[in-house]
């Protein structure tokens, strides 16, 4: 696996833990948007005008890219998860998902009984999958 898409799934797995923040701050900015004031003042008022914005707000957010990504990658990240074994989970859970990590490879493999090339092959395999 090239080194470019290594980091970027280890970016991806640190920020696992957070993505259902990142979709709720997507879904505030798009529903409440920041509107300039405008000071041009005075005028009529239209009449007729329709008020269709909580409809294009809900069409907006279901078709958002960066939502729809976000969503994705949560639900094969959750996916991996299930399908692995327990030393392979905790592995992971301490390399990427403590906010402030201190084991290495080898300090997980006396931790779990495992080589340090058992633990790295295991981070791997789970990696590529």
């Amino acid at each position: 696996m090239r080194s470019g898409t290594y980091k970027h799934i280890e970016q991806i797995l640190k920020d696992h833990p957070y993505i259902d923040r990142y979709i709720k701050e997507r879904e505030d900015s798009i529903s409440y948007p920041y509107v300039e004031r405008d000071n041009n003042v005075g005028g009529g008022k239209a009449q007729f005008k329709n008020n269709e914005g909580t409809a294009r707000v809900a069409i907006t957010i279901a078709t958002d890219k960066e939502i729809i990504f976000l969503k994705y990658t949560k639900r094969m990240v959750d996916e991996c998860l299930e399908e692995t074994d327990e030393d392979t989970l905790e592995i992971i859970q301490e390399l990427y998902f403590k906010k402030r990590s201190t084991m290495t490879l080898t300090g997980l493999g006396r931790m779990l009984n495992l080589s340090r090339s058992q633990v790295a092959r295991k981070r791997s395999d789970f990696l590529k999958r």
